[in-house]
């Protein structure tokens, strides 16, 4: 589901099925990096639209954290644990982040199992079947992920 009022709509209807948030961590980079910031931007863009797709009923998808790339990492870190708070105290059992940048990897640890670093593949000039291979890919690698975070509630 995404935040969307359709979704919402169903959301409201079957809450108590839907424990999981998904939180992609979007960087901003008007200088050096500009491109390889744009290209882990659209690669985590899709790669969360088809997690979502595929979870649908379960997880919810919410906007991107977006951050400025250079700003202070403690302070983007603790940004991202008071979203994660505060949708546990929502009543959500499972806040997942999901990241192309290597410089959340250096604070991982304090998102206790929940941040997953994904390395951003470039799409430009991919075809279109071959881009498809890869993403289904990317998606179940990572739904084994939540696979096993969600059995180890039960």
């Amino acid at each position: 589901m995404k935040l969307v009022p359709k979704d919402m709509e169903m959301f409201e209807q079957a809450r108590e099925h839907i424990d999981t948030i998904i939180v992609p961590l979007i960087g901003v980079d008007f200088g050096s990096d500009t491109k390889s910031y744009a290209r882990m931007n659209e690669f985590l863009t899709i790669l969360s639209s088809e997690i979502e797709r595929q979870f649908k009923g379960r997880i919810i998808l919410i906007p991107p954290f977006t951050y400025i790339a250079s700003s202070e990492e403690e302070a983007k870190k603790q940004a991202a644990l008071d979203w994660k708070s505060n949708f546990l105290n929502e009543g959500f059992k499972h806040v997942f982040f999901i990241t192309c940048d290597s410089n959340w990897k250096a604070v991982e640890n304090d998102f206790e199992q929940t941040l997953i670093w994904v390395p951003a593949i470039p799409l430009e000039g991919l075809d279109d079947t071959y881009k498809r291979q890869m993403m289904d890919e990317q998606v179940r690698q990572i739904s084994t992920i939540f696979s096993q975070r969600w059995q180890r509630e039960k």
